[in-house]
């Protein structure tokens, strides 16, 4: 029996001819449609397509009983017969994302309204840019495919985020497994056997915060990440900002500090040697080491790494170094994001990545600092907000990504 996937994969297929052409074509075409447009009757499906209402009743109960379409039954009207509504079966097709990060990968399970069907957080994992490191990191996303309790040929592609630079048309990575000439998406796929698609954790967060957590109609709308480092998502117009190589948002590579910090990129003084994850766990080392008290003190002492997590859950506890410190590199946040709202005159700023753990911690420094730095004129039109979705961003969206890329929404 054919399914969603057919209808998608086969549109090309030079075998079809005739009739047998034509219906998958439109078939595709309704499948497109609904994806789009939600459920609606078949009177506004046929004036859509330009098709007469009785081919396309024939063709709607024929992918009724493949699965693919669910009548919804009739829907209220003032008055006469009233018609009955039909759209995708939202188990009908899957998506999987996989967020890659440094010490663990996540994945999703999710369907046509992006609603998680499976969720596994947090498995410990090893990021290297190694042969040994892409293998294990393909076993475990066969494996999670295989205990999904879903029919395998119901879904349609798989999404996963990596740190560093990666360009999701081409399908490179050029930080991690980059090693040979071909595309990492290409790899994966060959690995998979499915459709895949690579984007970078910060574009992936920002667009899953716009489709899932945005409000009354933004569509201009800036992502602040920080975790382990520091990037920036953009949405302009309603839609991801790429730039000409698919590398926009490398905010956290300005070099704008005479630090002499080398940077994770070989260039010195960048925003993220002091605005970061890692310049955060630095700079508590240093202050341990000069005699500072803090409840974190012991792991040092026993020769624990310090996370940005352990900083922050200690300034929950009103460990006052840990809260200075988040303070200060709050006040430099804020000062670069001015820099961004003045460019850019956004009407949402969301702040996400780990940070966003902090709260107010972070929040309320981070703001008066861009209320300094920043135009009055162009920042009161701005709504800052911490991250609703929290560690799930990346995952979540990639897998709506990886949707967009395959249905076009």
């Amino acid at each position: 029996m054919a399914n969603i996937k057919y209808y998608l994969n086969n549109i090309q297929k030079d075998s079809l001819k005739g009739v047998e052409y034509k219906n998958i074509v439109i078939k595709k075409n309704i499948i497109i449609y609904y994806t789009h447009n939600g459920r609606s009757t078949i009177a506004s499906l046929a004036e859509e397509l330009k098709m007469s209402i009785p081919s396309i009743t024939k063709l709607i109960n024929e992918m009724i009983s493949e699965g693919i379409i669910i009548d919804y039954g009739k829907i209220e009207t003032k008055g006469g017969r009233r018609p009955n509504i039909y759209g995708l079966a939202e188990s009908s097709i899957y998506f999987v994302g996989i967020n890659v990060s440094k010490r663990h990968i996540s994945f999703v399970l999710t369907d046509l309204t992006n609603q998680i069907i499976d969720i596994e957080r947090k498995v410990p994992f090893e990021l290297k840019n190694t042969e040994e490191c892409l293998e294990k990191l393909c076993d475990h996303i066969n494996g999670y495919i295989n205990h999904l309790n879903v029919d395998s040929d119901k879904i349609m592609g798989i999404g996963v985020t990596l740190p560093g630079r990666v360009n999701s048309t081409s399908g490179y990575s050029y930080y991690y497994f980059n090693k040979t000439e071909k595309p990492l998406s290409a790899i994966l796929e060959e690995k998979t056997g499915f459709t895949v698609l690579i984007e970078n954790e910060t574009r992936s967060s920002c667009y899953a915060e716009y489709i899932l957590g945005r409000k009354n109609g933004v569509q201009n709308l800036l992502y602040f990440y920080l975790s382990h480092g520091l990037a920036v998502g953009i949405i302009i117009d309603g839609k991801l900002y790429y730039g000409k190589s698919g590398f926009a948002g490398e905010f956290g590579h300005s070099p704008l500090f005479n630090n002499g910090i080398i940077c994770q990129c070989g260039k010195k003084g960048c925003l993220e040697t002091e605005i970061s994850g890692q310049a955060l766990e630095r700079a508590i080392t240093v202050k341990i080491q000069e005699g500072n008290t803090t409840i974190l003190a012991g792991k040092y002492k026993n020769n624990e790494n310090i996370s940005l997590m352990d900083i922050i859950e200690a300034a929950k506890k009103e460990d006052v170094l840990s809260i200075e410190l988040i303070e200060e590199m709050a006040t430099k946040a804020g000062k670069s994001i001015a820099t961004l709202i003045n460019i850019f005159n956004p009407e949402q700023l969301i702040i996400g990545g780990m940070i966003s753990a902090a709260e107010d911690y972070f929040m309320l420094p981070m703001i008066s600092a861009v209320n300094k730095y920043s135009l009055s004129l162009v920042n009161k039109d701005t709504e800052f907000s911490l991250s609703q979705l929290g560690e799930d961003a990346e995952v979540l969206g990639v897998a709506m990504l990886i949707k967009k890329k395959i249905l076009g929404n």
